[in-house]
């Protein structure tokens, strides 16, 4: 008998590899004002992208955005060192970094002890449906 477990299996890193990653910030004026986005993309190639995208909307509600500050890194950690010294820099400059989403999590509706049963399959002597009948 084998008393050594199995080694868990390591995961592949193609499937594990971050597809992207964003960021925004507003200005100080608040959601009525400018945001800017920090974005960072990985590349077919493998390696990762990170640029900014300054938000403007226009006096008719519609928004004007302007890229800048690309660089392209060779791994993911270099992309989110430069991320954050781009997020750094702007906080720097005044923008302010809010929390988005939900304010409260809900709690869970039940735990590993309480899982709900499966839902028990409908009887099989129950009738067919009646054939609709086309009108000519």
């Amino acid at each position: 008998m084998d008393t050594n477990p199995t080694p868990a299996p390591t995961p592949d890193p193609a499937k594990t590899k971050i597809k992207g990653v964003s960021t925004s910030l507003t200005s100080p004026a608040g959601k009525d004002g400018p945001s800017l986005r920090f974005t960072m993309l990985a590349k077919s190639d493998g390696t990762y992208r990170t640029f900014a995208t300054y938000v403007e909307k226009g006096k008719d509600g519609k928004s004007a955005n302007k890229k800048g500050a690309t660089s392209t890194h060779a791994t993911v950690e270099a992309a989110k060192k430069a991320m954050d010294e781009l997020i750094a820099a702007a906080v720097a400059k005044g923008w302010v970094q809010r929390r988005t989403g939900r304010a409260t999590v809900k709690p869970d509706a039940f735990d590993l002890a309480g899982l709900p049963a499966a839902p028990k399959a409908a009887p099989a002597s129950a009738p067919a449906p009646a054939p609709v009948a086309k009108k000519k």
